[in-house]
């Protein structure tokens, strides 16, 4: 397997770290770690752009597949859009979020009829590549792993 756990400066916050921290250890339990190849310096990680700067958070091979991942401790929709770049360069591309991330964007059933219209993610969330992982921080547990647009509404 090939693995890289990358120092950003969004690490400087103790939720950020815990959420890199529990990521690693879910990638351990799943066994992704044991079996890809381990990246050891950041020079081997694809440069992903020469316009716009940035590497993943964990970048591997595992069965076949290259998997990129980022992890937002704070995202926001316009941060996800500019990182959803990083999606060309890799196989497979997971967004690792807080759970309570973007209510307003998630696929729920409802037991009485909405007034509000609901909120969508454009188009371009819509890959069959793009996945998320939703870490409840106070359970220290990931509560769905999932593509992206089974978890969030998107525009088809």
């Amino acid at each position: 397997m090939t693995m890289s756990f990358i120092s950003v400066p969004e690490l400087n916050s103790d939720v950020s770290k815990t959420m890199h921290a529990l990521t690693f250890l879910e990638l351990k339990k799943l066994n992704l770690i044991a079996s890809a190849t381990l990246i050891q310096t950041i020079e081997e990680i694809p440069l992903l752009s020469e316009t716009q700067a940035g590497v993943y958070d964990f970048y591997f091979k595992a069965n076949g597949k290259t998997i990129g991942m980022e992890v937002l401790a704070r995202p926001s929709k316009g941060k996800l859009k500019q990182k959803l770049f990083y999606a060309n360069y890799v196989d497979e591309f997971i967004f690792v979020l807080p759970v309570e991330s973007f209510n307003f964007y998630k696929i729920q059933k409802l037991a009485f009829l909405s007034k509000v219209r609901p909120s969508y993610f454009s188009k371009e969330f819509n890959s069959e590549k793009l996945f998320v992982w939703l870490l409840d921080l106070e359970k220290k547990e990931f509560i769905a792993k999932n593509r992206f647009n089974k978890v969030f509404r998107v525009d088809p």
